[in-house]
Order: C-alpha cells, then structure tokens, then sequence
C-alpha cells in the first residue's frame, strides 16, 4: 500500500497553523491567505505574517510593529495625508480610514495579485480619498507630483525579508522630499540580515542626519525608525506624554507605552531639542 499524499490544507495546517482560504501565485511567488479562529494573515510563502486581521474588529492593528509604527502621531498628532509604501493586508490603511475617515491615503503595491487579494481578504478602504497605484515604491517616489504628506509609511517585503530595492539613499532622500513641514517618514526594517540592515541606517543617516529616531518591537527583530522632516521638532517630555494620552482616546492606542519607548531608546535627543 502506497504512502498517501498529504493534502494541501494539511501541508498549511503543518506550516501555518491554521487553515488556508486562498493561495495563489504571481510572478514573485506563492502567496497564502490562512485564518486562526478570528485571524486572518496574509503569507508570503513563509511562516512570517505579512500582514494580519481580526475579523472581529478588523480596524485594529493585530501585529506589534504595525502598532509600533504609529509612534509617529506623536510628533505630527494632526497628521491627515498618508503615502503607504508597500501594501500587503492593509492594515495601516484600514486602521487610518477607520479612525480619520476623511484623511487621505495613497497606497502604493507592485504585485497586483496582492492588490486584489488585499480588496478580497482584507476589507481594502474603497473611497475617493483612498487610492492604490499599482507601480514600485522606488518609481513612485521619484515622479515629480504636487501632492505631499504628513506621514509616510514604508513596509516592503518578500519571503526572504526587506526588499532591498528601497534600501536606496536616492529613496530616502526622495521620500523627504515629499514630506509636509512637520512631517514624518516611518520604516519597517529587520535587525537581520546586519549588513543590509546597517546599510539602510546608514542611508537614512545622510538623509535625515539628526533627525532620526528607532523604536524596537518588544520580542521581535522590527526596529521601526522614523525620518523628520527638518521643520519637524521633537516636543519636550512633558507635552509628549500629554499628547500620548489625547492620543490614546482619539486612536485607541497604548500611546503611553510608545511615548516611554521613544524616550528610553532616543535619549540623546530629547535631550538636545528640549534645550533649543
């Protein structure tokens, strides 16, 4: 008697653990759509999440660094015009409409396939203030447009990790460039590989220079480091633990725990703009 193939919700069960919804592939690989009970991830081939979803408050942000990415709001609270550089599940998207409803999102994706499994699966934001260009990070940033913006966000991944082609200074730079006064440029990066990791810091040092600041994810290899915008001041102590707790009821977000965050890890700065 022959060994039975297993099937392939059984291989993803094994892999996953949980149960596929959706798989499909495109030029740049495999890409699976598995649900934990009320948890629904987006898979790049690999057991690393995308990106993930509660089905039962799908607003929310399920992933630690995606709510580490939000430290931003702290240094620009009244932000309102958002680029998302890298799409995946959408979650940032859907946490902005849901909370700013008439704030502007531009989402920019190269793969289609996770464009449309994005408008499927995650519950894409579809509005006149909402639009999703279907191009490369790199090729949108460098087009001369009119339009700039209070934060941007850049989270670009394959199954092997950060996608180098935005580990770029002219990336960096241009990105800046398309701030508003007062703006915030917000990374995802890994801590691994070092060497591209280190290669990316050293970038957005010559682009940013001072105004840098990191915020590791608790338990995870994320580092989250935010670019000013050179108008851009980190506020004194005092006003950002105010404004983390006005923050907290407008975005229901553990503001406070962030606001410690950026003080423990940025001391050096707080310091040096607290005495200009």
């Amino acid at each position: 008697m022959g060994i039975r193939k297993p099937t392939l919700d059984q291989v993803f069960k094994k892999k996953y653990l949980g149960k596929a919804i959706f798989q499909d592939r495109d030029r740049s690989g495999r890409i699976q759509v598995i649900e934990e009970g009320m948890i629904r991830s987006l898979h790049f081939d690999s057991i690393e999440k995308q990106s993930s979803m509660d089905l039962q408050k799908p607003e929310s942000l399920v992933l630690s660094y995606t709510v580490s990415m939000m430290t931003g709001f702290l240094l620009t609270p009244d932000a309102s015009s958002f680029l998302c550089i890298g799409l995946g599940g959408a979650s940032i998207p859907r946490f902005l409409f849901h909370h700013i409803p008439e704030c502007l999102i531009d989402m920019v994706e190269i793969r289609r396939k996770v464009i449309d499994i994005a408008r499927d699966y995650f519950y894409l934001p579809s509005d006149k203030h909402h639009r999703v260009f279907h191009e490369a990070g790199s090729d949108f940033i460098s087009k001369p447009r009119e339009l700039e913006y209070d934060m941007i966000f850049v989270d670009v991944y394959d199954k092997h990790g950060m996608v180098e082609s935005v580990i770029d200074p002219v990336f960096f730079s241009c990105c800046k460039e398309r701030l508003n006064a007062n703006g915030v440029f917000c990374i995802n990066l890994w801590s691994e590989p070092r060497k591209v990791y280190k290669d990316a810091i050293r970038m957005l040092q010559s682009a940013f220079g001072r105004k840098l600041l990191r915020i590791p994810v608790s338990e995870r290899t994320n580092q989250i480091i935010l670019g000013l915008e050179d108008r851009c001041k980190v506020s004194p102590l005092h006003l950002l633990k105010q404004r983390s707790r006005i923050l907290e009821g407008k975005l229901n977000m553990p503001f406070t725990g962030l606001v410690r965050s950026l003080i423990k890890h940025n001391s050096s700065q707080f310091k040096i703009e607290s005495a200009d």
